[in-house]
């Protein structure tokens, strides 16, 4: 496994440590979900996954910018956690443009969950997917979600191979 699961065993034993910086670092859904569990009960005040997001006050800004980030799925698993939270109740703007969300089409946890998220989040968002290497599946889990109820105000998907195209 990788070197999430000493950290994650760190912080629950009660290790101080109040950020957890763990942008552009491949972690995986396994790794997401290991870390979800643990910050969930830590007493961590933020966790940087390409920015910082605050995990015991409101986000400052209506928008926030996680493009080119390297994110893979596991930090989206981390994003669509705390977008449920009552600290991302401001962001009315999300750009995760840029990034591997679902390892290239082979790992779509993280994405189902931000799917499963979005139909809860409280405003309508504008959501930026533009060149995350998406295609039909993961589409069609988006698709969904808006007809479960996501207030999608906005959405972006260029440079996507959303048609089955292998051009972009």
């Amino acid at each position: 496994m990788n070197a999430v699961n000493p950290v994650a065993r760190a912080i629950s034993a009660g290790a101080v440590v109040e950020t957890i910086a763990i942008g552009a670092n491949p972690i995986g859904s396994e790794g997401g979900a290991t870390l979800l569990e643990t910050i969930k009960t830590s007493k961590l005040k933020t966790i940087d996954i390409g920015k910082p997001l605050p995990l015991q006050e409101p986000y400052g800004s209506d928008t926030l910018d996680l493009s080119n980030t390297k994110m893979d799925p596991g930090h989206v698993l981390l994003l669509s956690w705390w977008l449920t939270t009552e600290f991302s109740a401001a962001v009315a703007r999300l750009i995760l443009s840029g990034n591997p969300i679902t390892d290239y089409g082979k790992d779509l946890s993280g994405f189902k969950t931000l799917c499963e998220a979005l139909p809860s989040l409280k405003n309508p968002i504008s959501l930026e997917l533009a060149n995350c290497s998406l295609k039909v599946a993961e589409v069609n889990e988006l698709a969904q979600a808006i007809h479960a109820g996501a207030a999608v105000a906005r959405l972006s998907l260029r440079g996507n191979m959303i048609t089955g195209s292998t051009d972009v």
